[in-house]
């Protein structure tokens, strides 16, 4: 139902660019500071 809205309202790209920063941005963190407990909290927000 959710997706169906998503794509229904025509801002498809956005919602997708979104989720795609919130996904990697913890990522992308792992290579900046690579300490193993903060490393841990990382992989854990990522899901």
């Amino acid at each position: 139902v959710l997706a169906l809205a998503l794509a229904v309202r025509g801002r498809l790209a956005l919602d997708f660019g979104l989720g795609v920063a919130l996904y990697g941005g913890p990522l992308a963190l792992v290579v900046l500071w690579p300490e193993p407990a903060f490393v841990l909290v990382l992989l854990v927000a990522c899901g």
